[in-house]
């Protein structure tokens, strides 16, 4: 509980508790479980307080407008389960050592700019309302984030972080600002930042820092996109099984391009060619919405009543969607039918190759269209359907294998004298036979193409 002492102290305002204070520097000063919104207590405002070592806030209940700015704690300040309302302000407080926030509730505009803090602040479990700043802020180094909940945009602009940050399974709900001015500036470094399961649902900016620790990403969600512009990563930095879910808003693919660049820099190849892959499905969208976008715009300009009919009307919305895409692709279906075929061989090319990574599953696609062409040809050449037969067998593998495919087992003459004795119109369905045999050895060599990029991928063969 409170000291009844302290708390008739702080009502007397910053100079007469300053004073007092240099009298008894000793004192450990105790305002914890005090009801701050009370009538008593409401005017009360911390603004410039000199509190020493050990003041004791915990579970203090403060209301709107809770005035820290220009405070001085020293050691093991403690404001554990503590509850802040709207607009708290810390503005330029310093805080030395071992300060306790953890479990702390606060409402919308939490305000820490140019706050400084020293070794061992905990901001663990702490709940954050819309808008929180910690712009500009210092952290001198074991500072916890951890599990903290930021509801909204929060702002760690050209914040200072010392060694071993860490905020891990943290939840970012709005956008999260790690940006600096300046790579170059020392506010820009971050020395070791763990941000291991953590989620943030909109998206996350760290241009120009410069990573100079080991840096963790594992298992962090990324909802929105993530931008890494001008960053420079500590060769430790690690995104292992962290997943980016955004390919489609704006400036995806060069955020995505970024941290390919930035894990080729590491030497990182398989950092790099998953932010690869987000690359290309980003690009892919991106040129989708400049079409979409642009018919649109231009169908609007030329037939405004209907235009405005379908955003007036929910059935026209309906009818307006199907109404432009008929439109879009009568005036442009060679635009169209490239978009088209370019994200059909994008899907095809993950399936088949996991985009060039994967060893095995051209591997098991290849075997697949084996044992199909072998069904294929044997329905057709040796009805009916036979467990085995091992020269069209031989005559399926060839194909499959087209660059080593030679001698009996790649020719059709020697199935004229075994299988056309029986059959009336023999030519014709060897014809058929050749033909599926060419779409055999088109896809094989695509796939034993895809099966050799993969190994020069894995294996960084130039």
């Amino acid at each position: 509980m409170a000291n009844p002492e302290h708390l008739a102290k702080a009502r007397q305002g910053a100079e007469a508790w300053n004073t007092w204070r240099q009298e008894n520097p000793d004192i450990i000063i105790e305002l914890s479980n005090t009801d701050f919104t009370h009538s008593d207590n409401s005017g009360i405002s911390f603004a410039d307080f000199h509190f020493g070592d050990g003041a004791h806030f915990y579970g203090s209940k403060f209301g709107d407008n809770a005035n820290f700015s220009g405070a001085k704690f020293g050691d093991s300040a403690d404001f554990y389960k503590a509850i802040f309302g709207y607009a708290a302000n810390s503005f330029k407080a310093k805080l030395e050592n071992f300060i306790d926030f953890s479990d702390t509730v606060w409402g919308d505009q939490a305000y820490f700019h140019q706050a400084q803090f020293g070794n061992g602040v905990n901001f663990s479990r702490v709940q954050f309302g819309n808008y929180t700043i910690f712009s500009k802020v210092k952290f001198d180094s074991e500072v916890y984030f951890s599990e903290a909940q930021f509801q909204g945009l929060v702002y760690f602009f050209g914040t200072m972080f010392g060694d071993d940050a860490n905020f891990s399974e943290a939840t970012f709900r709005g956008r999260a600002i790690f940006s600096a001015d300046s790579d170059v500036s020392e506010e820009a470094h971050f020395a070791g930042m763990s941000f291991e399961n953590v989620t943030f649902h909109d998206l996350v900016g760290f241009s120009n820092r410069r990573f100079l620790g080991e840096s963790s990403f594992r298992h962090t969600t990324f909802e929105g996109v993530p931008f890494f512009h001008n960053c420079h990563l500590h060769q430790d930095t690690d995104f292992f099984g962290a997943k980016f879910l955004d390919i489609q808003s704006p400036g995806a693919a060069r955020a995505y391009r970024t941290l390919k660049l930035a894990m080729k820099q590491q030497g990182a190849t398989d950092e790099a060619h998953r932010f690869f892959v987000h690359e290309l499905n980003a690009r892919q969208k991106e040129e989708w919405q400049d079409w979409w976008s642009g018919k649109q715009r231009l169908i609007e300009d030329q037939d405004g009543s209907l235009w405005q009919f379908g955003k007036d009307e929910f059935r026209g919305k309906k009818i307006l969607k199907w109404w432009v895409w008929c439109r879009a692709l009568l005036r442009s279906p060679f635009r169209f039918c490239s978009l088209c075929a370019v994200g059909l061989a994008l899907q095809l090319y993950g399936w088949f190759s996991d985009y060039g990574r994967s060893l095995l599953r051209p591997l098991l696609v290849w075997l697949a269209v084996w044992v199909g062409a072998y069904g294929l040809y044997s329905s057709l050449l040796n009805p009916p359907f036979l467990p085995w037969n091992g020269d069209i067998a031989a005559f399926a593998l060839s194909r499959g294998l087209p660059f080593f495919g030679s001698g009996r087992g790649g020719s059709l003459d020697y199935l004229d004298a075994s299988f056309c004795s029986c059959i009336t119109d023999c030519s014709s369905l060897l014809r058929w036979v050749e033909m599926a045999a060419i779409g055999q050895s088109v896809f094989s060599v695509i796939l034993i193409f895809l099966f050799l990029l993969a190994i020069r991928n894995r294996f960084k063969i130039k």
